[in-house]
């Protein structure tokens, strides 16, 4: 049972701090590209100190290894893991946001349209020419 509450406290520790990191990257405004580098380095620092996550590490790894490395972390259930492909959408990692989507597509047992309408965008953005 002790086993049990500590991963549900895990699951709720990450959901919080994907939460805060969600609502600073979408409430924010001012120069993009500034912006952009700044959120990047605020969402590594808090997710390496709060949630002992490497965002560095995980940008450079290939879809089967993010995976892995998703999966040996303590408190990514299905729904932080699409929390956390909208914080990598945001920062400009669609490819990896596409992969986490599509990785809770195939775990899921429910049918989700706005998860689907997710990817479906996310395929769109990846396959126009830049």
């Amino acid at each position: 049972m002790e086993q049990r509450d500590y991963i549900l406290r895990e699951i709720e520790k990450i959901g919080m701090i994907l939460q805060k990191i969600i609502s600073r990257l979408f409430s924010k405004s001012g120069n993009a590209s500034v912006q952009d580098n700044k959120q990047l380095e605020e969402t590594a620092m808090d997710l390496q100190d709060l949630a002992d996550f490497h965002l560095a590490g995980f940008i450079q790894m290939d879809r089967q290894d993010a995976i892995r490395y998703l999966e040996s972390q303590e408190g990514f259930n299905l729904k932080n893991i699409e929390d956390f492909s909208l914080i990598l959408e945001k920062l400009g990692f669609t490819d990896k946001a596409l992969w986490l989507l599509e990785y809770c597509r195939m775990k899921d047992k429910t049918y989700s349209f706005e998860r689907e309408n997710r990817i479906a965008t996310l395929q769109s953005r990846i396959k126009e020419p830049r």
